[in-house]
C-alpha cells in the first residue's frame, strides 16, 4: 500500500486526537473513535489526553493504553496477552504498586486500580 496509509497504533495518541477533534466540527451528533496509546502511558499522560479532547471540542473520547488489561482482543505483537509470573504481582496501570488479591479481586496496593476480579 501507499505510505499514505498507516494503522492506528503507528499514530502517536495527540495525532489521534487531532482527527476526531477536525472531524467532530463538522458532525452536529457525537462521534467516537479509540485513541490508542502505548504501553507504559501514565495516567497523568492519560489526562492530558481526556483534556486535548475536551479543549478541542470533542464530545466525548476514549482513551485505551496497550496492554492494561490482562487480556485484549487486538495486539501487534503474538505473545501480548500473556503474562509472566514475575508481571502478574505489578501493577501496569502504576507500574509502582503490587497487585493483591482482596475480596475476590487483584487490587494494586497503590494506585487501587482493580485489575481482575474472579467473582
Amino acid at each position: 500500500m501507499p505510505n499514505i496509509f498507516v494503522s492506528a497504533m503507528e499514530l502517536t495518541p495527540e495525532e489521534h486526537v487531532n482527527i476526531q477533534c477536525i472531524i467532530q466540527r463538522w458532525v452536529d451528533s457525537s462521534i467516537s473513535k479509540t485513541i490508542n496509546a502505548p504501553k507504559g502511558y501514565t495516567i497523568e499522560q492519560v489526562k492530558k489526553i481526556y483534556e486535548a479532547l475536551y479543549e478541542k471540542g470533542a464530545k466525548g473520547g476514549t482513551v485505551y493504553v496497550d496492554g492494561c488489561r490482562d487480556f485484549q482482543v487486538l495486539s501487534l505483537e503474538k505473545n501480548d496477552n500473556q503474562f509472566s509470573e514475575g508481571q502478574k504481582n505489578k501493577c501496569y496501570t502504576c507500574g509502582k504498586g503490587k497487585l493483591i488479591l482482596s475480596n475476590g479481586c487483584y487490587t494494586c496496593n497503590y494506585c487501587h486500580y482493580q485489575a481482575k476480579c474472579d467473582v
